[in-house]
């Protein structure tokens, strides 16, 4: 039989297995095997290089830190994630990026968990979910940063904290991300002063000042004077809270404002907008802090609890240089899990801390059920009503009374009681008014001021204001907490709100009585033991600081 060479044109299928047709199965079997090897090899390079292909199950990191899709569905995004325990990124262990990071890492933000490297593929943007760290309590201080290799510094990343189920959630935009969870902690907060729009403070000396004043009015007119003060630093407040301009999203009427601000603050470090939202406000907020910042004035904005939900905080961090939380003045809103609480706890997890500040409002209010009025304290006390004797013991066309005769003197008002109010750490006074409905009248105090402006250093935040100081008697009683905040010093619950019944007469002056509760209401003088004239007084006294609440004057008479 005639042997064909392996180069014959016979086909393979017809050799019978002939020689050749073998080593043609053999090349066929081989290079299958190599491309099977080569892809192997390919994927299990990928996996050798920690890439994984993020799925709605995630993908798991043991150190604390899972990533999702964005979109909460399978996409093509790869990521690989690794973790430098914290005790050895502290010693600067980990390469060079994370010596370099360690070198300028601040000393307000103390690192409690892994610092976690997030590397992605085929993706812009993953959501992280991290587990709290041990250590993370408080939680008030807690924040997550990244280390940003192009600007070499450390960057606020904004989160939400999954209470339920103790996570940190995120967003991840860049490749490398290398992230951490910290604790920020507290500044010496700068301190300012919300006072009346002329620029005069009751208290004087403070570097920084809001004053109030300037407005958008119902025409829609900006209204505004001149502010004249000594400080350092002059943000005056610009509200547009009843009823003026809120057309933000009308291009003409909002250049219009943006101009009438840009000429009203020239003369200042910038304003602070106390504005009403609706729609269109986050792009007008963008327009007006480039106009002022191409100027070189600050754009600061207050916030009110209804406005957390209505902004975009995050996006507008961008543009506004400090976020003010106003307390308001109901005394509730500083106790725990109060108005202030959640506010703080919301904004500091968007917002960096140095850009955020508290404004205490320090006013005497008057509170009944869920209404609360700020007053004076000079209203307050007009509340006592007038000074008398009681009905039936003189004659009140000649109000004159015997030798050595008891005269009991009582209030005409509409006062029942004094008290203090320690979880408040204010004094308080209670009245019914004509419908019978009781209110309380609270009276802030350096203690109370103290206890209020604790909250900026539980959450680490940049800075505080005073505001309704015009309202006290005697501010530097107050103030005197704001010092003891800023000096870390305590202070010691206010005296107690009491009235001072004194009388002059021919003898002398004398105290005979104070107290509260029935006593600050009603009194029992003895008499006078000698005839003349005899004049008796009623003070309150609150703090350091005594106001008249009523006089009256009488005859004694010889018997």
């Amino acid at each position: 039989m005639e042997q064909k060479t392996p180069d014959s044109d016979t086909p393979i299928a017809e050799t019978g297995g002939g020689a050749g047709g073998k080593w043609r199965i053999r090349l066929i079997a081989v290079l299958t095997v190599a491309v099977v090897v080569i892809a192997i090899a390919f994927w299990t390079g990928i996996r050798a290089q920690g890439y994984e292909t993020v799925t709605v199950d995630g993908v798991f990191n043991p150190d604390g830190l899972t990533v999702y899709p964005v979109n909460g569905e399978d996409d093509q995004a790869q990521v690989k994630i690794t973790a430098i325990p914290r005790e050895a990124f502290l010693n600067g262990d980990g390469g060079a990026a994370a010596l370099q990071a360690r070198n300028v890492l601040p000393e307000t933000i103390l690192p409690i968990s892994p610092l976690y490297t997030v590397r992605m593929r085929r993706a812009e943007k993953v959501t992280a979910e991290m587990v709290l760290p041990n250590g993370a309590d408080p939680l008030s201080r807690l924040a997550i940063y990244r280390w940003d290799e192009a600007l070499a510094r450390w960057v606020f990343v904004p989160i939400i904290y999954d209470a339920a189920r103790q996570m940190i959630v995120f967003d991840i935009t860049q490749s490398p991300a290398y992230v951490m969870a910290v604790h920020v902690t507290p500044p010496s907060p700068a301190v300012g002063l919300m006072v009346e729009e002329d620029g005069s403070a009751p208290v004087p000396d403070y570097g920084l000042v809001f004053p109030r004043g300037a407005a958008i009015a119902e025409t829609g007119d900006l209204i505004w004077t001149p502010v004249i003060s000594d400080a350092a630093v002059v943000i005056p407040v610009v509200e547009n809270q009843r009823g003026g301009f809120t057309a933000y999203d009308d291009a003409a009427l909002a250049d219009r404002y943006i101009e009438e601000i840009a000429i009203f603050v020239a003369p200042y470090s910038g304003i602070a907008i106390d504005f009403a939202i609706s729609g269109g406000f986050s792009p007008f907020v963008e327009a007006l802090a480039e106009n002022l910042h191409s100027a070189g004035k600050r754009l600061d904005m207050i916030l009110r609890q209804e406005d957390l939900q209505a902004v975009d905080l995050p996006a507008l961090r961008a543009y506004v240089d400090g976020f003010w939380v106003m307390g308001g003045s109901d005394p509730d809103a500083y106790l725990a899990g109060g108005a202030v609480h959640t506010m703080l706890e919301y904004v500091t997890r968007v917002v960096e801390r140095e850009h955020v500040g508290l404004i205490v409002d320090v006013s005497p209010v008057d509170i009944v059920g869920e209404s609360i009025r700020v007053i004076t304290v000079a209203e307050a006390t007009t509340l006592f009503g007038r000074l008398d004797v009681v009905d039936g013991y003189i004659d009140p066309t000649d109000m004159t009374v015997p030798v050595n005769q008891e005269v009991p003197l009582r209030f005409s008002g509409k006062i029942e009681s004094l008290g203090y109010d320690d979880a408040r750490g204010m004094n308080y006074l209670t009245y019914r008014d004509s419908l019978g409905a009781i209110h309380h009248v609270y009276f802030p105090s350096g203690y109370s001021v103290r206890q209020q402006l604790e909250w900026a250093r539980d959450y680490a935040i940049g800075g505080v204001s005073i505001s309704g100081l015009e309202n006290h008697l005697f501010p530097e009683d107050v103030m005197e907490g704001a010092r003891a905040f800023l000096n870390q010093q305590p202070v010691d619950p206010p005296d107690e709100l009491f009235v001072i019944w004194q009388v002059v007469t021919p003898a002398g002056a004398e105290q005979i009585a104070a107290g509260t509760g029935q006593a600050a209401i009603q009194v029992m003088w003895q008499g006078a033991e000698i005839p003349g004239p005899a004049s008796i007084s009623a003070l309150l006294r609150i703090g350091m600081v005594e106001a008249l609440l009523g006089e009256i004057s009488l005859q004694v008479i010889d018997n």
